[in-house]
Protein backbone atom coordinates (compact mmCIF):
# COMPACT_ATOMS: atom_id res chain seq x y z
CA UNK A 1 0.00 0.00 0.00
CA UNK A 2 1.80 3.48 -1.07
CA UNK A 3 1.80 6.29 1.56
CA UNK A 4 1.22 9.63 0.86
CA UNK A 5 1.30 12.11 3.04
CA UNK A 6 -0.51 15.32 2.17
CA UNK A 7 0.81 18.96 3.81
CA UNK A 8 -2.14 21.68 4.15
CA UNK A 9 -1.18 24.31 6.97
CA UNK A 10 -4.15 26.50 6.21
CA UNK A 11 -6.27 27.71 9.29
CA UNK A 12 -8.88 29.01 6.67
CA UNK A 13 -12.15 27.19 5.23
CA UNK A 14 -12.93 27.64 1.55
CA UNK A 15 -13.05 26.03 -1.32
CA UNK A 16 -9.31 24.97 -1.41
CA UNK A 17 -9.25 23.21 2.41
CA UNK A 18 -12.55 21.32 1.23
CA UNK A 19 -11.29 20.30 -2.28
CA UNK A 20 -7.92 18.50 -0.57
CA UNK A 21 -9.94 17.11 2.05
CA UNK A 22 -12.16 15.42 -0.49
CA UNK A 23 -8.96 14.44 -2.67
CA UNK A 24 -7.57 13.12 0.66
CA UNK A 25 -10.84 10.78 1.36
CA UNK A 26 -10.91 9.90 -1.93
CA UNK A 27 -7.34 8.43 -2.37
CA UNK A 28 -8.13 6.49 1.01
CA UNK A 29 -11.14 4.94 -0.53
CA UNK A 30 -9.37 3.75 -3.68
CA UNK A 31 -6.45 1.77 -1.44
CA UNK A 32 -3.72 4.65 -0.39
CA UNK A 33 -2.78 5.05 3.58
CA UNK A 34 -3.05 8.82 4.00
CA UNK A 35 -1.51 11.26 6.30
CA UNK A 36 -2.26 14.50 6.77
CA UNK A 37 -0.03 17.44 8.01
CA UNK A 38 -2.24 20.35 9.13
CA UNK A 39 -3.12 22.38 12.11
CA UNK A 40 -4.68 21.36 15.01
CA UNK A 41 -8.33 22.62 15.29
CA UNK A 42 -8.23 24.04 11.78
CA UNK A 43 -11.20 23.41 9.46
CA UNK A 44 -9.12 21.02 7.71
CA UNK A 45 -8.45 18.45 10.69
CA UNK A 46 -12.24 19.24 11.63
CA UNK A 47 -13.26 17.84 8.27
CA UNK A 48 -10.81 14.90 8.69
CA UNK A 49 -10.80 13.73 12.00
CA UNK A 50 -14.08 12.41 10.99
CA UNK A 51 -11.81 9.45 9.05
CA UNK A 52 -10.25 7.16 11.02
CA UNK A 53 -8.51 5.93 7.57
CA UNK A 54 -6.93 9.20 7.53
CA UNK A 55 -4.13 10.20 10.34
CA UNK A 56 -3.78 13.98 11.02
CA UNK A 57 0.04 14.83 12.21
CA UNK A 58 -0.06 18.49 13.79
CA UNK A 59 2.21 21.17 12.63
CA UNK A 60 2.85 25.56 13.37
CA UNK A 61 0.90 27.91 12.03
CA UNK A 62 2.94 28.79 9.19
CA UNK A 63 2.07 32.28 7.45
CA UNK A 64 5.88 32.55 6.91
CA UNK A 65 8.65 29.47 7.05
CA UNK A 66 8.64 27.31 10.12
CA UNK A 67 11.84 25.71 11.01
CA UNK A 68 9.71 23.64 13.59
CA UNK A 69 7.88 22.50 11.00
CA UNK A 70 10.59 21.47 8.71
CA UNK A 71 12.16 19.67 11.51
CA UNK A 72 8.63 17.45 12.47
CA UNK A 73 7.74 16.83 8.62
CA UNK A 74 11.18 15.33 8.25
CA UNK A 75 11.16 12.83 10.77
CA UNK A 76 7.71 12.13 9.97
CA UNK A 77 8.40 11.46 6.04
CA UNK A 78 11.14 8.96 7.32
CA UNK A 79 9.45 7.78 10.56
CA UNK A 80 6.29 6.46 8.53
CA UNK A 81 8.38 5.55 5.85
CA UNK A 82 6.12 8.06 3.19
CA UNK A 83 6.52 7.58 -0.35
CA UNK A 84 4.46 10.35 -1.78
CA UNK A 85 4.38 14.20 -0.68
CA UNK A 86 2.10 16.24 -1.98
CA UNK A 87 1.82 20.08 -0.76
CA UNK A 88 -0.60 22.34 -1.52
CA UNK A 89 0.22 26.14 -1.04
CA UNK A 90 3.22 28.16 -1.78
CA UNK A 91 4.03 28.66 1.77
CA UNK A 92 3.86 24.74 2.24
CA UNK A 93 5.97 24.27 -0.80
CA UNK A 94 8.29 25.25 1.01
CA UNK A 95 8.38 23.66 4.10
CA UNK A 96 7.84 20.62 1.57
CA UNK A 97 10.72 21.08 -0.07
CA UNK A 98 13.62 21.77 2.34
CA UNK A 99 12.39 18.75 4.44
CA UNK A 100 12.96 16.14 1.58
CA UNK A 101 15.92 18.13 0.34
CA UNK A 102 17.60 14.46 -0.26
CA UNK A 103 14.50 13.32 -1.92
CA UNK A 104 13.32 10.78 1.19
CA UNK A 105 10.26 10.37 -0.86
CA UNK A 106 8.22 11.84 -4.21
CA UNK A 107 7.41 15.42 -3.61
CA UNK A 108 4.42 16.57 -5.90
CA UNK A 109 3.15 20.24 -5.64
CA UNK A 110 -0.66 21.51 -6.58
CA UNK A 111 -1.16 25.28 -6.62
CA UNK A 112 -4.73 26.40 -6.83
CA UNK A 113 -3.99 30.19 -7.68
CA UNK A 114 -2.36 31.89 -10.95
CA UNK A 115 1.22 32.20 -10.83
CA UNK A 116 1.93 36.13 -12.02
CA UNK A 117 5.51 36.28 -10.20
CA UNK A 118 8.87 35.35 -11.90
CA UNK A 119 10.70 33.10 -9.54
CA UNK A 120 13.49 31.81 -11.26
CA UNK A 121 16.57 33.13 -8.60
CA UNK A 122 18.86 29.90 -7.43
CA UNK A 123 16.81 29.65 -4.36
CA UNK A 124 13.84 28.59 -6.60
CA UNK A 125 15.55 26.22 -8.42
CA UNK A 126 16.18 24.86 -5.22
CA UNK A 127 12.44 24.54 -4.03
CA UNK A 128 10.50 23.60 -7.47
CA UNK A 129 13.59 22.11 -9.35
CA UNK A 130 13.30 18.78 -7.09
CA UNK A 131 9.42 18.34 -7.53
CA UNK A 132 8.17 15.49 -9.77
CA UNK A 133 5.39 17.44 -10.87
CA UNK A 134 3.65 20.78 -10.65
CA UNK A 135 0.38 20.62 -10.73
CA UNK A 136 -2.64 22.65 -11.73
CA UNK A 137 -6.35 22.31 -13.36
CA UNK A 138 -6.16 25.52 -15.44
CA UNK A 139 -4.54 25.41 -19.22
CA UNK A 140 -3.87 29.53 -18.33
CA UNK A 141 -1.94 28.64 -15.07
CA UNK A 142 -0.04 25.68 -16.76
CA UNK A 143 1.01 28.26 -19.02
CA UNK A 144 2.00 30.70 -16.19
CA UNK A 145 4.08 28.02 -14.25
CA UNK A 146 6.25 26.96 -17.37
CA UNK A 147 7.42 30.75 -17.86
CA UNK A 148 7.41 31.94 -14.28
CA UNK A 149 8.77 28.63 -11.96
CA UNK A 150 12.13 27.30 -12.00
CA UNK A 151 11.11 23.96 -13.10
CA UNK A 152 11.00 22.11 -16.49
CA UNK A 153 8.12 22.14 -18.64
CA UNK A 154 7.89 18.24 -18.90
CA UNK A 155 7.22 18.59 -15.14
CA UNK A 156 4.39 20.54 -15.39
CA UNK A 157 0.78 18.48 -15.66
CA UNK A 158 -2.95 19.57 -16.29
CA UNK A 159 -5.24 17.45 -13.47
CA UNK A 160 -9.03 18.75 -14.32
CA UNK A 161 -10.85 18.67 -10.81
CA UNK A 162 -12.69 15.73 -9.05
CA UNK A 163 -16.51 16.40 -8.91
CA UNK A 164 -18.74 13.81 -7.45
CA UNK A 165 -21.06 15.15 -10.10
CA UNK A 166 -23.87 12.63 -8.42
CA UNK A 167 -24.60 14.88 -5.93
CA UNK A 168 -25.23 17.95 -7.76
CA UNK A 169 -29.32 17.11 -8.56
CA UNK A 170 -31.77 19.89 -8.05
CA UNK A 171 -33.94 19.49 -5.04
CA UNK A 172 -37.55 21.14 -5.35
CA UNK A 173 -38.46 20.86 -1.73
CA UNK A 174 -35.10 21.81 -0.57
CA UNK A 175 -34.61 24.78 -2.74
CA UNK A 176 -37.92 26.16 -1.77
CA UNK A 177 -37.12 25.39 2.26
CA UNK A 178 -33.34 27.07 1.71
CA UNK A 179 -35.37 30.32 0.11
CA UNK A 180 -38.34 30.89 2.56
CA UNK A 181 -35.37 30.25 5.22
CA UNK A 182 -33.78 33.77 3.99
CA UNK A 183 -37.56 35.14 3.14
CA UNK A 184 -37.44 34.75 -0.44
CA UNK A 185 -40.58 34.62 -2.25
CA UNK A 186 -41.82 32.18 -5.38
CA UNK A 187 -41.24 35.09 -8.11
CA UNK A 188 -38.45 36.49 -6.77
CA UNK A 189 -34.84 36.12 -8.04
CA UNK A 190 -31.69 34.84 -6.31
CA UNK A 191 -28.12 35.87 -7.53
CA UNK A 192 -25.72 34.37 -5.68
CA UNK A 193 -21.96 34.02 -5.01
CA UNK A 194 -19.84 32.01 -3.09
CA UNK A 195 -16.25 33.37 -2.38
CA UNK A 196 -13.94 34.32 0.24
CA UNK A 197 -14.48 38.27 1.24
CA UNK A 198 -11.45 39.55 -0.25
CA UNK A 199 -10.21 42.24 -2.48
CA UNK A 200 -9.08 40.19 -5.62
CA UNK A 201 -12.45 38.17 -5.02
CA UNK A 202 -15.03 41.36 -5.77
CA UNK A 203 -17.71 40.62 -3.82
CA UNK A 204 -18.49 44.15 -2.83
CA UNK A 205 -18.50 44.93 -6.38
CA UNK A 206 -21.33 42.53 -6.85
CA UNK A 207 -23.28 44.22 -3.58
CA UNK A 208 -22.91 47.30 -5.74
CA UNK A 209 -23.95 46.00 -9.06
CA UNK A 210 -27.41 46.01 -7.46
CA UNK A 211 -27.74 49.80 -8.12
CA UNK A 212 -27.47 49.22 -11.53
CA UNK A 213 -30.24 46.42 -11.88
CA UNK A 214 -32.70 47.49 -13.98
CA UNK A 215 -35.61 48.84 -11.99
CA UNK A 216 -38.26 46.99 -13.48
CA UNK A 217 -36.20 44.32 -12.32
CA UNK A 218 -34.79 45.88 -9.05
CA UNK A 219 -37.91 44.65 -6.61
CA UNK A 220 -37.77 40.77 -7.40
CA UNK A 221 -33.98 40.60 -7.58
CA UNK A 222 -31.99 39.20 -4.12
CA UNK A 223 -28.49 38.85 -3.89
CA UNK A 224 -26.71 36.57 -1.74
CA UNK A 225 -23.35 37.04 -0.56
CA UNK A 226 -22.03 33.56 0.47
CA UNK A 227 -18.53 33.74 1.93
CA UNK A 228 -16.38 34.75 5.31
CA UNK A 229 -13.04 37.07 4.73
CA UNK A 230 -9.80 35.01 5.35
CA UNK A 231 -8.62 33.75 8.87
CA UNK A 232 -5.22 34.94 9.77
CA UNK A 233 -5.26 32.83 12.74
CA UNK A 234 -8.11 30.41 14.35
CA UNK A 235 -8.04 28.24 17.28
CA UNK A 236 -10.48 27.01 19.71
CA UNK A 237 -11.63 30.31 21.16
CA UNK A 238 -10.19 32.78 18.79
CA UNK A 239 -10.78 33.55 15.58
CA UNK A 240 -8.29 36.40 13.62
CA UNK A 241 -9.81 37.81 10.41
CA UNK A 242 -7.39 38.95 7.53
CA UNK A 243 -7.61 43.24 8.51
CA UNK A 244 -7.43 44.18 4.64
CA UNK A 245 -10.37 41.30 4.25
CA UNK A 246 -12.15 42.46 7.11
CA UNK A 247 -12.39 45.91 5.96
CA UNK A 248 -14.30 45.24 2.62
CA UNK A 249 -16.43 42.96 4.95
CA UNK A 250 -17.70 46.15 6.80
CA UNK A 251 -17.51 48.24 3.25
CA UNK A 252 -19.97 45.50 2.55
CA UNK A 253 -22.46 46.07 5.57
CA UNK A 254 -22.24 49.59 5.23
CA UNK A 255 -23.32 50.04 1.52
CA UNK A 256 -25.95 47.73 2.82
CA UNK A 257 -27.42 50.06 5.20
CA UNK A 258 -26.98 52.85 3.03
CA UNK A 259 -29.01 51.80 0.40
CA UNK A 260 -31.31 50.98 2.70
CA UNK A 261 -30.78 46.97 0.97
CA UNK A 262 -31.57 44.90 3.98
CA UNK A 263 -34.10 43.26 2.23
CA UNK A 264 -31.93 42.66 -0.82
CA UNK A 265 -28.97 42.07 -0.18
CA UNK A 266 -28.05 39.26 2.35
CA UNK A 267 -24.58 38.27 4.03
CA UNK A 268 -24.58 34.77 4.68
CA UNK A 269 -21.52 32.81 6.18
CA UNK A 270 -19.90 29.74 4.58
CA UNK A 271 -22.27 27.24 4.28
CA UNK A 272 -21.10 23.43 4.65
CA UNK A 273 -24.08 22.51 2.73
CA UNK A 274 -23.65 24.83 0.09
CA UNK A 275 -24.90 22.75 -2.97
CA UNK A 276 -28.79 23.13 -1.31
CA UNK A 277 -27.80 27.06 -1.35
CA UNK A 278 -26.54 26.57 -5.30
CA UNK A 279 -29.76 24.97 -5.86
CA UNK A 280 -31.81 27.76 -4.34
CA UNK A 281 -29.91 30.37 -6.67
CA UNK A 282 -31.25 31.52 -10.09
CA UNK A 283 -28.15 33.07 -11.52
CA UNK A 284 -24.47 32.36 -10.36
CA UNK A 285 -21.87 35.24 -10.32
CA UNK A 286 -18.25 35.16 -9.82
CA UNK A 287 -15.90 38.19 -10.80
CA UNK A 288 -12.74 36.95 -9.52
CA UNK A 289 -9.54 38.33 -10.58
CA UNK A 290 -6.92 35.65 -11.63
CA UNK A 291 -8.95 33.34 -10.40
CA UNK A 292 -7.21 29.88 -11.81
CA UNK A 293 -9.53 28.09 -12.10
CA UNK A 294 -13.18 27.90 -9.89
CA UNK A 295 -14.26 25.10 -8.11
CA UNK A 296 -17.64 26.74 -7.36
CA UNK A 297 -17.70 28.02 -10.53
CA UNK A 298 -18.14 24.30 -11.80
CA UNK A 299 -20.27 23.48 -9.51
CA UNK A 300 -22.95 25.98 -9.86
CA UNK A 301 -22.55 24.61 -13.36
CA UNK A 302 -23.40 21.23 -12.55
CA UNK A 303 -26.53 22.91 -10.66
CA UNK A 304 -27.67 24.00 -14.25
CA UNK A 305 -26.75 27.63 -13.29
CA UNK A 306 -26.51 30.89 -15.84
CA UNK A 307 -23.69 31.96 -14.79
CA UNK A 308 -21.33 35.11 -14.97
CA UNK A 309 -17.80 35.47 -14.91
CA UNK A 310 -15.03 37.55 -15.18
CA UNK A 311 -12.55 37.40 -18.99
CA UNK A 312 -9.31 36.83 -16.50
CA UNK A 313 -7.45 33.70 -14.96
CA UNK A 314 -8.86 30.66 -15.73
CA UNK A 315 -12.45 31.43 -15.85
CA UNK A 316 -12.57 31.63 -19.75
CA UNK A 317 -12.00 28.18 -20.10
CA UNK A 318 -14.66 27.15 -18.13
CA UNK A 319 -17.13 29.97 -19.83
CA UNK A 320 -15.61 29.63 -23.31
CA UNK A 321 -16.26 32.60 -25.42
CA UNK A 322 -20.19 32.84 -23.76
CA UNK A 323 -20.97 29.15 -24.69
CA UNK A 324 -21.36 27.86 -21.23
CA UNK A 325 -21.99 31.59 -19.35
CA UNK A 326 -22.00 35.02 -19.72
CA UNK A 327 -18.33 36.80 -19.87
CA UNK A 328 -17.34 40.53 -18.75
CA UNK A 329 -14.19 42.18 -19.54
CA UNK A 330 -14.02 44.28 -16.22
CA UNK A 331 -14.99 43.59 -12.32
CA UNK A 332 -17.06 46.87 -11.81
CA UNK A 333 -20.76 46.54 -10.91
CA UNK A 334 -21.91 48.81 -13.59
CA UNK A 335 -20.49 45.83 -16.24
CA UNK A 336 -21.74 42.74 -13.49
CA UNK A 337 -25.53 44.41 -13.36
CA UNK A 338 -25.41 44.79 -17.43
CA UNK A 339 -24.55 40.71 -17.54
CA UNK A 340 -27.51 40.11 -14.89
CA UNK A 341 -29.80 42.40 -16.68
CA UNK A 342 -29.07 40.77 -19.85
CA UNK A 343 -30.21 37.37 -18.33
CA UNK A 344 -33.64 38.62 -16.58
CA UNK A 345 -34.28 40.08 -20.31
CA UNK A 346 -33.91 37.03 -21.97
CA UNK A 347 -35.08 33.88 -19.63
CA UNK A 348 -34.42 31.59 -22.98
CA UNK A 349 -30.72 32.51 -23.36
CA UNK A 350 -31.11 31.64 -19.04
CA UNK A 351 -31.76 28.48 -19.84
CA UNK A 352 -29.78 27.76 -22.96
CA UNK A 353 -26.30 28.69 -20.83
CA UNK A 354 -27.18 26.88 -17.97
CA UNK A 355 -28.28 23.57 -20.04
CA UNK A 356 -24.66 24.27 -21.92
CA UNK A 357 -22.27 24.38 -18.72
CA UNK A 358 -24.04 21.53 -16.86
CA UNK A 359 -23.25 19.09 -19.81
CA UNK A 360 -19.70 20.45 -20.17
CA UNK A 361 -19.01 20.12 -16.49
CA UNK A 362 -20.57 16.32 -16.51
CA UNK A 363 -18.30 15.86 -19.08
CA UNK A 364 -14.92 17.23 -17.77
CA UNK A 365 -15.17 16.75 -14.10
CA UNK A 366 -15.25 13.61 -12.38
CA UNK A 367 -13.80 11.84 -9.65
CA UNK A 368 -12.53 8.69 -11.44
CA UNK A 369 -10.73 10.43 -13.73
CA UNK A 370 -9.24 13.12 -11.73
CA UNK A 371 -8.03 9.70 -9.33
CA UNK A 372 -6.78 7.89 -12.34
CA UNK A 373 -4.71 10.82 -13.78
CA UNK A 374 -3.02 11.55 -10.19
CA UNK A 375 -2.02 7.42 -10.25
CA UNK A 376 -0.39 8.25 -13.52
CA UNK A 377 1.85 11.41 -11.88
CA UNK A 378 2.45 9.72 -8.79
CA UNK A 379 3.82 6.19 -10.50
CA UNK A 380 1.75 3.56 -8.85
Amino acid sequence: MKKILHILLSSSKGGLELYVCRLMQKQAETGFEVYAFVLENSEVHKILAQNPAIRCIFGKPNRRLHWQNIRHLRKVLKAYQISILHSHNNIDVWTASIANYDKICKHFYSTYIMIGAKKKLPHYYFIYGNLEAAISTSLITNEAMAQNLAISAEKIRLVRYGVETEKFISDFQRREQIRRQWGVSENQIVIGTLARITRFKNVRELAQAFLYIEQKFQKKVVIWLIGEPSIAYSDEKTTIYVPEDLAIEQEIQEFIQKNNLQNHIFRISFQKDYIAFLDAMDIFVLASFDEMYSLSMIEAMLMEKPVIGLRSGGTPEQIGENERGLLIEQATPQAIAEAINKYLENPDLMKQKAENARAWALREHNWQNTLAEYARIYGV
